[in-house]
C-alpha cells in the first residue's frame, strides 16, 4: 500500500530497466494491474512528465509514484513472519534458499505470501527472483541481491553453466534402459520450445524409482511432463503423474510431489557457487520407506 506520494530517483544499478519492471519490483504488494492503470493514467511521471511503460531509465531519472490503495486481505505486510526458510549461501550479490514444498515463490490470490516476498521483508526490496519453481517443488532457490547480479546470472541461466540437479521418486513398470528425455514441449499458447533431461537412477524398490535428474534447459513443468512421456510419472504428481497409481499408493500418506532441486553450482567470476538442499519431511520419509539403503538427507 502507498500511502502518499513517493519520488524514486533512479540509481545506477537500474539503468536500462523499463519504468513497469522498476516499479513492480518495488511494491511487490501491489497489483500489477494498478501500477499499469497509474502509468496509463499519468499517474506516474518521470522527471515531471508522462511516461509509457516501456520507458527504458536512465541514471538520475525521477519517478513519481502515486498513492495507491489495495484491499488489507492483499496487502502483504512489512512485519517478518511467513514459513522458516533456510539460507544454504549468500554472498553480497546473491542469495540460495532451501525453498519449503507448498508455499509459491509469488503471492497470489490464494497465497498472500510468496518466498519473494518473505525475502522482501526480511532482506529488503532490492532481493529478485532468479528463477521459479513450482508451489510443490521444493529445494534450491537462488535469488539476486541487486538488479546488476540478476542480469550477470540471467545471461548463463539456461547454459551449461549452470548445473542444476533434481531428485525425484517415480513411479515405474519396466525399468529404464535410456538416460535421457530429449524432445519438445509445448507451452500454453501452443509454441514448441525444445528440451532436454537427463537422469540416472540411484535406487529402486518393488513401486519406485529414486532419479537424480539433470535439467540441461528450463522449460515449465519440464521434469514432470518428460518423465511421464517416458512411463515415469512423479509420485504425488497431480497434474503430469499417474492419478490411479497416486490414489493407491501406501507410500504417498500426505499427497504431496516428490520432486526436489537437490543441488545447484553456478560460477560467477570464477567464484564457484555450490549448495544442496536437505529433503523436506514428505521426501525423507518416502525415501526412507521405499529406499531404506538411501541416506535421507
Amino acid at each position: 500500500m502507498i500511502q502518499t506520494v513517493q519520488y524514486l530517483h533512479c540509481q545506477h544499478d537500474d539503468a536500462g530497466q523499463r519504468l513497469d519492471n522498476f516499479l513492480i519490483a518495488r511494491y511487490k504488494s501491489v497489483p500489477k494491474s494498478r501500477i499499469y492503470r497509474a502509468i496509463r493514467k499519468g499517474e506516474v511521471r518521470v522527471n515531471k512528465s508522462r511516461a509509457k511503460q516501456t520507458q527504458r531509465l536512465v541514471t538520475g531519472d525521477v519517478v513519481r509514484v502515486p498513492p495507491m490503495t489495495i484491499s488489507a486481505s492483499k496487502a502483504v505486510s512489512d512485519e517478518v513472519d511467513g514459513p522458516s526458510i533456510d539460507v544454504l549461501f549468500q554472498d553480497d550479490s546473491y542469495m540460495i534458499v532451501n525453498k519449503p514444498a507448498g508455499v509459491p515463490v509469488h503471492s497470489g490470490s490464494n497465497f498472500h505470501r510468496g518466498i519473494i516476498d518473505i525475502l522482501c521483508a526480511r532482506y529488503g526490496d532490492s532481493v529478485r527472483l532468479v528463477h521459479r519453481l513450482d508451489r510443490d517443488v521444493s529445494g534450491c532457490l537462488v535469488i539476486a541481491k541487486n538488479r546488476h547480479a540478476l542480469l550477470s546470472i540471467q545471461r548463463m541461466w539456461l547454459t551449461d553453466a549452470v548445473k542444476k540437479i533434481y531428485h525425484a521418486v517415480v513411479f515405474y513398470d519396466d525399468f529404464p534402459e535410456f538416460r535421457s528425455v530429449d524432445s519438445d514441449l509445448r507451452t500454453e499458447s501452443g509454441k514448441l520450445q525444445s528440451a532436454r533431461t537427463e537422469f540416472v537412477v540411484l535406487d529402486r524398490s518393488d513401486d519406485c524409482l529414486l532419479l537424480e535428474v539433470y535439467l540441461h534447459t528450463g522449460r515449465k513443468h519440464q521434469i514432470r511432463k518428460h518423465l511421464s512421456s517416458v512411463g515415469l510419472p512423479i509420485v504425488g504428481d497431480k497434474r503430469h503423474g499417474d492419478f490411479a497409481k497416486n490414489r493407491t499408493f501406501s507410500g504417498l500418506k500426505q499427497q504431496m510431489l516428490a520432486l526436489h532441486a537437490r543441488t545447484i553450482v553456478f560460477d560467477i567470476d570464477g567464484i564457484m557457487k555450490r549448495s544442496t538442499a536437505v529433503y523436506p519431511d514428505h521426501f525423507k520419509a518416502l525415501v526412507r520407506e521405499q529406499f531404506p539403503g538411501q541416506f535421507a538427507c
